[in-house]
């Protein structure tokens, strides 16, 4: 699985960017030989940037 991240690294990144993540990390199966892309899940830990406060109306 890390070869298919890696290989879309740019795209991940973009799409972090555009939903304001500040860290985004691949745990469990998805990093060990044994996953299977057909039955595995894939394990994501996001951490957000802050976000802006609005004014109140």
């Amino acid at each position: 699985m890390t070869d298919l991240l890696k290989g879309r690294r740019e795209e991940i990144a973009k799409a972090c960017e555009r939903h304001g993540v500040a860290r985004l990390d691949v745990f469990g199966s998805a990093l060990r030989e044994d996953f299977r892309p057909d039955e595995s899940d894939l394990d994501l830990l996001v951490e957000f940037k802050p976000m802006e406060r609005t004014p109140n109306r």
